[in-house]
């Protein structure tokens, strides 16, 4: 039983956090306007890819040094 109580209490936090996110995300596109759309996409496209280019040169290391220590 109080594991069940866990579990609402986690989903009711998560839902709350969820609507709360949404209020702040529709606060923020509403007085910004259309033009910081562009902006807004072109900084997560960018972050993005740098981020995939940091796993990738982690992962061609880890790649050459199972490659020379076989």
């Amino acid at each position: 039983m109080k594991k069940y109580f866990e579990l609402l209490t986690d989903r009711f936090l998560l839902m709350i956090t969820a609507i709360i996110m949404i209020l702040l995300a529709w606060l923020f596109w509403s007085s910004s306007g259309q033009s910081i759309f562009f902006e807004i996409f072109i900084l997560i496209a960018i972050t993005l890819l740098v981020a995939e280019n940091v796993h990738l040169r982690l992962r061609i290391k880890t790649l050459k040094q199972n490659n020379n220590s076989n």
